[in-house]
């Protein structure tokens, strides 16, 4: 495998082929590295409501994709996992270092809504961006209340005024193999 193969973050296909994505900061949330960038809670929330999140992902055995969550950097806490997020791919490869498991999934933050309240017990908090460049954490009924639905909240609004306008204009570097 040459350097540029081992740079490429891998995620399946729906066709079964397997895509490989570049490290970059163009998968995934300008918005929301903007907002961690200036430590703008409000700015954060509205990220996640509006705009996408790069979500690790595990397979089971069974094959089927899930959610990963890690173990928590404080085993005795009061729950021993936490959620990471990350708004690019570039802070997820930094992240996961050498780790081989390197699925992820795109998804609206207020997706994540269902999950949080389902496994809000065992999960301790939610780091965004863990491996920086700026990291923040938050506990999950924080997090759960910032993906509510806010006085002023216009999805065409934000849409329109991401870099580039809209999400036609948008390009992802694919491997062309």
């Amino acid at each position: 495998m040459t350097d540029s193969e081992d740079d490429r973050r891998r995620a399946d296909g729906d066709a079964g082929g397997e895509i490989l994505i570049d490290r970059t900061t163009e998968v995934g949330s300008a918005a929301l590295a903007a907002a961690l960038a200036a430590k703008d809670v409000a700015a954060i929330g509205q990220a996640l409501r509006h705009d996408y999140v790069v979500v690790p992902q595990i397979r089971t055995p069974e094959g089927e994709l899930q959610v990963r969550v890690f173990e928590s950097e404080y085993p005795d806490g009061p729950t021993p996992y936490e959620l990471c997020l990350f708004s690019s791919t570039e802070t997820l490869a930094a992240y996961l270092a050498d780790n081989p498991d390197r699925e992820f999934a795109l998804q609206r933050g207020q997706s994540l809504a269902p999950f949080l309240e389902q496994y809000r017990t065992v999960i301790e908090r939610v780091v965004f961006d863990p491996a920086g460049p700026h990291p923040m954490m938050a506990i999950v009924d924080d997090v759960l209340q910032s993906l509510q639905p806010q006085p002023g909240d216009d999805g065409v609004a934000w849409v329109a005024s991401a870099p580039g306008g809209s999400l036609e204009e948008a390009t992802l570097p694919l491997d062309p193999r």
